[in-house]
């Protein structure tokens, strides 16, 4: 690719993770030259990782001219990351400023309900090493917990949408690279054009597959926190919202609905990973490669064989995570949740 074709590649990339790099910023992050100190340890350690992981993506994104079916695909898939995003960021925000809210909304029903010891409340159920009641102590405290929860969320929706976008951008790739492999025989006969493209794809799927294999040694450890803890935070919230009042759980249904779709986001990236990898061997095996030479027979049967090799994303090595992951967690949520509101009906 040319310096310019390189600079629209990554201004097409940077559209795609527009909301993204808004969370980042929000908390002192950016994938350019920092200005500011970074307000997450973590986060900010990946940060060169995540850049050098951009810069490469851009090196092999697909850049006009494209035939009209890899443009729709193309499309779609970057439309589709788009409404995405922008639902898993109004989910959250939003929910995060009903929780910061519900204080004082409470404290001015309870003032037309009549109630004149009516009092705001704070966002969080916490303790502190002083008494928090105290006039200048309670604004400093409820400040302090809409800074944090607000904080929390930009932090969370900043890797997930970054995590997503990328897993969404190798998808888009290997779909486009199935789509060329199944036209490589199409011809019959020795042709050393033909000979070339097939390297050219395989190398492709090699730069994907160490693709995949960073991102994956980077969200590692932040996905099996949420594969592990996505069951327990599921059903609690569940179990809250049945008990509280519908005023009140509004929030907490809020929260719900981000919970649900953060790890569907991240089951489903990494299913459609999983399985467009797959797609690209058995396009290999049904590109014709029987029209071809033996030396091109050779090339794609080491394709085939390396496509055969699963990519997923792990939960540090424990498990793949597919939709099935899902489903399994969805399920164990519901039977956390049963035994919880038996116990709890019983007492």
């Amino acid at each position: 690719m040319s310096d310019s074709t390189i600079e629209q590649a990554k201004r097409e990339i940077d559209e795609s993770l527009v909301l993204n790099a808004f969370c980042m910023r929000r908390i002192g992050l950016s994938f350019k030259k920092p200005e500011s100190i970074a307000k997450v340890f973590v986060l900010w350690y990946k940060k060169d990782v995540f850049s050098e992981l951009l810069n490469e993506l851009a090196g092999i994104w697909p850049m006009p001219p494209l035939d009209e079916e890899a443009q729709i695909i193309k499309n779609k898939s970057l439309d589709a990351l788009r409404i995405t995003h922008r639902w898993y960021f109004f989910m959250n925000v939003s929910g995060v400023w009903f929780y910061n809210l519900t204080p004082i909304g409470l404290y001015f029903f309870s003032l037309l309900m009549g109630d004149e010891n009516a009092k705001i409340g704070f966002v969080w159920v916490s303790w502190y090493p002083f008494d928090k009641h105290q006039p200048i102590a309670h604004v400093a405290v409820y400040l302090f917990e809409i800074f944090a929860g607000q904080t929390c969320v930009w932090i969370m929706v900043g890797t997930d949408l970054l995590f997503s976008a990328m897993a969404s951008h190798i998808s888009l790739l290997l779909r486009l690279l199935k789509r060329r492999l199944e036209s490589i025989g199409a011809t019959e006969g020795f042709n050393e054009d033909q000979y070339e493209e097939i390297l050219a794809n395989i190398k492709l799927h090699q730069r994907l597959i160490t693709y995949c294999n960073d991102l994956e040694n980077a969200f590692s450890l932040s996905n099996f926190v949420n594969i592990m803890l996505s069951s327990v935070n599921i059903c609690c919230v569940v179990f809250v919202i049945v008990l509280l009042e519908p005023l009140v759980a509004v929030s907490n249904k809020l929260f719900l609905g981000s919970a649900l779709i953060q790890i569907g986001m991240l089951c489903w990236y990494a299913d459609d990973i999983f399985y467009a990898n797959a797609d690209v061997a058995t396009a290999s095996y049904n590109s014709g490669w029987y029209r071809t030479n033996p030396r091109c027979r050779r090339a794609l049967l080491f394709l085939i064989q390396r496509a055969q090799k699963p990519i997923a994303f792990t939960a540090m090595g424990f498990t793949n995570i597919t939709l099935v992951t899902y489903s399994a967690i969805l399920t164990r949520s519901y039977s956390y949740f049963a035994l919880l509101y038996t116990m709890y009906s019983e007492n």
